[in-house]
């Protein structure tokens, strides 16, 4: 499960890093969302924060554009496996 948890917050990372400035159109949010959600929401939401981190704020790629720095440190600690 931890593995699966992982993976899916390094690939939604490097979705936020690489594919949003590069699109045409708007993608739709809601499926990344979904695994935010899923994976990520339990312990980084408005009211637990862990590690400072409140990631149920971001509802929109430009949301997430606005604030880049924070998703280069979701996949940085995440390759290097610093995630509980």
């Amino acid at each position: 499960m931890l593995k699966m948890k992982t993976y899916s917050c390094a690939i939604l990372s490097i979705l936020f890093l690489t594919a949003a400035p590069a699109m045409a159109q708007p993608a739709e949010f809601a499926p990344l969302r979904s695994i935010l959600s899923e994976q990520c929401f339990d312990c980084h939401n408005a009211e637990t924060s862990e590690g400072g981190l409140n990631l149920e704020r971001f509802d929109s790629f430009d949301s997430t554009l606005r604030e880049r720095s924070i998703w280069k440190r979701v996949f940085d600690l995440v390759a290097v496996r610093q995630w509980n």
